[in-house]
C-alpha cells in the first residue's frame, strides 16, 4: 500500500537460473507509472531505457549483477493512477529471459506480476 503522490520501494526481487551461469535479460514495465533502479551496479547493460524513471526497462546481466540491480527499485504511480482500476490495484510485470532473442517472449522466458495498491490523496481544487 502506498499514496498515489508518493513513491513505492520494493525491495529484494530475486531472479534464479539453474543453468550455467549467463547472461539474463530482464524487463521491467508499467502502464500506471514510473520505474527506477535504485543502485545501478557496474555490468548492466541497458537495452531500453537507463534505468531511470521509466515505464519499461530492459536489460541484461550476469545472475549475481542483476539481483545486485533489483534490491531496491522505486514505482512513482501516475497521477491519480488509483482510479485505473476499481481497487486501487497497479502492477508491474517483470520478464526474464535466458535465451539470445531481442525480447524475452521466446519459449525460455518466465513472466511475474507485483500488484500495489495507490491510495488516494484528498487533490486541492483547481481552478
Amino acid at each position: 500500500y502506498g499514496f498515489e503522490d508518493g513513491t513505492f520501494v520494493i525491495h529484494n526481487i530475486s531472479i534464479s537460473n539453474h543453468d550455467v551461469p549467463k547472461q539474463l535479460r530482464i524487463r521491467l514495465s508499467t502502464i500506471s507509472g514510473y520505474l527506477t533502479i535504485v543502485n545501478i551496479p557496474d555490468g548492466v547493460t541497458f537495452l531500453v531505457s537507463n534505468g531511470t524513471v521509466s515505464s519499461e526497462i530492459y536489460f541484461e546481466a550476469s545472475t549475481l549483477i542483476l539481483n545486485a540491480a533489483l534490491e531496491e527499485l522505486q514505482f512513482i504511480p501516475l497521477m491519480d493512477a488509483n482510479i485505473l482500476n476499481s481497487d486501487g490495484r497497479v502492477s508491474i510485470i517483470i520478464e526474464a529471459s535466458d535465451d539470445v532473442e531481442p525480447t524475452p517472449s521466446s519459449a525460455s522466458a518466465v513472466r511475474a506480476e507485483i500488484f500495489l495498491v495507490v491510495l488516494p490523496v484528498n487533490d486541492s481544487p483547481q481552478i
